[in-house]
């Protein structure tokens, strides 16, 4: 701005200095004082226009500043601008980043050099497009024939008094191979992420195996995260908050106590469903994180009750038995959980308690009566869990769960409910 103003005033005053200098005759005296006020009014205009258009140069310095940090990730700084410079694309450019939250975008548009993976995310304008999943080629073999696919149905695990105990399967499958997309953004001091996860073990058909392998593509995992603060919101198809955390509250694969089992159902004795949730989470500081949601509830027997043969055509639909998935439900599932992370001796630890609340309904037309009588019950469980990183790769988990109706969070090996006609239904 100095070097500018300076070279105007060069560039002006010599006319002024010289009509002082150069002897001018008496009859002109007034005609110079006219042209030297005009210049001199003619030279504060110029000083006006020099000031406001450092300005200009400087508030475009600053956004094209923004839009290369966010565009290159660059951390010097930004070029400077002269008035010829200026471009109406580069003016384009830095109102395309009005209002982003230039502090966070770098650290994301890193996000694939710090993973080792730097060809697996793609920018979409502001956010960060994040792809994975792997290949599997899967070797079944059990002792005795379950008639189950990769995920072994434990419930049907067959005794030693049928022909299917007494009979080997073999399996070759690449239906274990995996999908995922992660979506992230930030602005105003928000952090949103979408997931989706998907594999190719869904509802296959009887004649899956017979030519082609046709398995059929299934949801695992859909759903959205939207952080402010120390609150967090969920919504979509994740992982039942009974199931262990390896970190926080975490919804992602990689914050739970999971590992990729060559069979898809989970260890007997680990509670879990991937379902319907809508939940919300408060981080009071970097140890501390409690919750509360709602997720899709289930009336499962399986075929472990026996109804009523009297009431068993009405009781029928009512109740889950392993293929009817239109059952009623008296309220979603309500389940609350508290997380504490801290490093002892330089090493993780986390800690956890999850609290389930559940309920059944059923209605049945009593015999001789005339109107619908209606029965139903409230139950409930918890599950403490927690493990510790004895040395790197090597971490020591540990769970425990206790239900009144929490059966179906244990891959479907009871029910969860019975019934109990001389006390109604528990």
């Amino acid at each position: 701005m100095r070097q500018l103003r300076a070279l105007c005033l060069l560039l002006i005053a010599p006319g002024p200095i010289w009509a002082q200098a150069s002897p001018q005759p008496d009859s002109s005296h007034t005609n110079s004082t006219a042209e030297l006020r005009a210049l001199h009014e003619a030279l504060l205009q110029t000083q006006k226009q020099v000031a406001l258009q450092q300005e200009e140069i400087e508030s475009l310095n600053q956004r094209l500043n923004i839009g290369q940090r966010i565009s290159d990730g660059a951390q010097g700084e930004a070029p400077q601008l002269s008035a010829a410079g200026v471009t109406p694309s580069a003016l384009g450019s830095a109102d395309n980043y009005a209002g982003t939250h230039v502090a966070d975008q770098p650290a994301a548009q890193d996000k694939g050099k710090e993973t080792g993976s730097p060809l697996s995310s793609f920018k979409l304008g502001d956010a960060l497009l994040t792809l994975g999943g792997f290949v599997d080629l899967e070797n079944i073999f059990r002792t005795t024939n379950t008639q189950s696919n990769i995920a072994t149905n434990f419930a049907a695990i067959p005794f030693s008094n049928s022909a299917q105990g007494h009979l080997t399967e073999f399996h070759t499958t690449a239906q274990f191979s995996r999908l995922n997309v992660t979506v992230t953004d930030k602005f105003d001091g928000n952090e949103v992420m979408g997931y989706i996860e998907g594999d190719f073990s869904g509802n296959s058909a009887p004649t899956v195996y017979q030519s082609v392998n046709g398995h059929t593509n299934r949801l695992r995992l859909y759903f959205g995260d939207f952080k402010r603060g120390k609150w967090e919101f969920l919504g979509g198809q994740t992982w039942s908050w009974l199931t262990p955390n390896r970190n926080g509250l975490g919804p992602l694969p990689s914050n739970l106590a999971l590992t990729y089992n060559e069979d898809q159902n989970l260890g007997v004795g680990v509670p879990y469903t991937r379902a319907a949730e809508l939940r919300v989470a408060y981080h009071p500081n970097e140890h501390w994180a409690v919750g509360a949601g709602i997720e899709n509830p289930n009336q499962f027997i399986g075929g472990f009750i026996a109804l009523p043969t009297a009431f068993s055509a009405a009781l029928g639909p009512q109740f889950d038995n392993g293929s009817q998935p239109g059952a009623p439900n008296l309220f979603p599932d309500i389940l609350s959980k508290v997380a504490y992370d801290t490093n002892i001796a330089g090493k993780h630890l986390h800690v956890e308690a999850t609290g389930l609340v559940t309920g059944a309904r059923a209605t049945v037309l009593p015999v001789g009566a005339r109107s619908f009588s209606s029965h139903s019950t409230v139950g409930g469980g918890g599950d403490i869990a927690a493990n510790y990183e004895l040395f790197r790769n090597f971490t020591v988990l540990a769970n425990s769960f206790w239900s009144d109706g929490g059966a179906h969070y244990l891959v479907g090996t009871g029910p969860q409910l019975v019934n109990a006609p001389e006390h109604g239904w528990n």
